[in-house]
């Protein structure tokens, strides 16, 4: 499947920040998130189980340098 991220519905705006979902798209909701450089969701996920998100999370970052901490990552083989 293939989807532009125009034509997800923008969930909440603010400056610096857009976050996008469509529910039931494939059996998934899919998301695509614009955040400010330097985003740290640590505070936010204190308290979880091993301080991480509980969601799997399958990632699609442009050619640039990104550090991503999930301990449900997998590698595709």
């Amino acid at each position: 499947m293939k989807i532009n991220k125009n034509d997800i519905p923008i969930t909440m705006e603010t400056p610096g920040t857009i976050m996008r979902a469509l529910p039931n798209y494939g059996g998934m909701t899919v998301c695509f998130n614009e955040l400010p450089k330097g985003t740290d969701f640590t505070p936010l996920l204190q308290g979880l189980s091993n301080d991480s998100c509980h969601c799997p999370i399958g990632v699609i970052l442009p050619k640039e340098r990104y550090w991503l901490n999930t301990t449900m990552a997998k590698k595709r083989p």
